[in-house]
């Protein structure tokens, strides 16, 4: 299986070996958990480990850290809670508020603790709840996802894509600081701007939504 750093350049023309050119293992690093965070959670949750799932029986908090929540979900009452902002949180768990959230109707969000900590908050809490978490990837640019075995299949070709666009959008950044030669910016615009069309077709894909939506 080619590596991270082989299958970007596919995309940008680059390949500096067993170097960290530019950041790439965070960009490849960022643009997972992107991606992740994005897709369906039917896609997501058969892959996830044992140690990524977080009990929730009767809590209404659990620390979650830098991991990726990508779901939650009430297995007693069969429902998957719905990610919202916090203050509309802090409306949904207020006892006795008519915008209270229900077992059948449960809501999550993630903030950070007195500490500091990213916290996951759910509202009410569940008899029998699991949260499902993605953590955060350290990467090996002459790795592959054969190394990364929670992303995917379908996942694969549109953590490439996004990456190869922040590495051309930091060569662009690049290129106008030292007045390098415009053709070569010019060229990178509008590779950046053909696969933006190819990253926004494979999510539409993957989320079941029709092309151009």
């Amino acid at each position: 299986m080619a590596t991270f750093a082989e299958r970007i350049a596919d995309y940008t023309g680059d390949y500096t070996g067993d170097t960290n050119p530019n950041g790439l293992e965070e960009v490849v690093s960022a643009t997972m958990a992107e991606v992740m965070n994005a897709l369906p959670s039917e896609l997501t949750e058969p892959l996830c480990e044992s140690s990524d799932i977080v009990n929730l029986t009767s809590a209404t908090t659990a620390l979650v850290d830098n991991d990726i929540v990508l779901s939650v979900y009430y297995a007693d009452d069969g429902v998957e809670a719905t990610k919202v902002s916090n203050p509309i949180f802090n409306k949904a768990s207020n006892s006795g508020s008519i915008y209270e959230a229900s077992q059948l109707d449960p809501v999550y969000t993630i903030s950070n603790n007195a500490s500091g900590v990213p916290e996951l908050r759910v509202h009410p809490a569940p008899t029998n709840g699991e949260a499902y978490t993605f953590p955060q990837q350290s990467v090996t640019i002459t790795n592959s996802f054969s190394n990364h075995a929670g992303i995917p299949q379908v996942a694969h070709e549109l953590i490439i894509l996004g990456a190869s666009i922040k590495v051309l959008q930091s060569r662009i950044s690049d290129a106008v600081q030292t007045e390098e030669d415009p053709e070569l910016t010019r060229m990178a615009i509008e590779q950046i701007g053909s696969l933006k069309e190819l990253y926004q077709f494979e999510m539409a894909k993957l989320l079941g939504a029709p092309e151009g939506a």
